[in-house]
């Protein structure tokens, strides 16, 4: 169960990543095909290469800036938690 203060947060990050996934699905086509029309096939996979490697090397430094927030997380659990688990009828 989602607890009440979270609630609204999770729904800006719904909201925020199906319009994403939706642009996704509109530019992506159209920027390949302009890449591969007027820079051919090897630029267009040279981007992946730069951009794939871009996001895997992002993978950790956003996991040390995820961290703490956990750390926050976990804090307001325990000093609300019991509230909110009774609030839920979480046994």
């Amino acid at each position: 169960m989602c607890p009440p203060f979270a609630l609204p947060l999770l729904l800006v990050y719904q909201g925020i990543f199906g319009t994403m996934t939706g642009l996704s699905y509109l530019i992506a086509p159209a920027l390949g095909g302009v890449i591969m029309q007027y820079l051919g096939a090897a630029t267009l996979w040279r981007a992946c290469l730069v951009i794939g490697l871009l996001i895997a090397c992002a993978y950790p430094v956003l996991g040390k800036v995820q961290q703490p927030l956990k750390q926050r997380q976990a804090l307001k659990q325990r000093v609300a938690g019991p509230a909110i688990g009774e609030a839920w009828g979480d046994d």
